[in-house]
């Protein structure tokens, strides 16, 4: 379990992980895309909770184009 890095409550609309089922890529009500990086199991310490920080996380903001 992550936290998603926002200023402001947030709706997952997407979840996909990609061809390696190394990443997954999770698309936001906010106008972002983040893509996690799948942790190792031996980095993840969960004897007292499922919470980790220790994920890479890149975002993307998409913006629609106006004509």
């Amino acid at each position: 379990m992550v936290l998603i890095p926002s200023e402001e409550p947030i709706k997952i609309n997407d979840l996909r992980w990609d061809t390696n089922s190394s990443r997954l890529l999770v698309g936001c009500s906010n106008g972002y895309v983040y893509e996690i990086d799948r942790p190792r199991a031996q980095d993840i310490e969960n004897t007292e909770t499922f919470l980790t920080d220790s994920v890479k996380i890149r975002s993307w903001k998409i913006k629609m184009m106006e004509f």
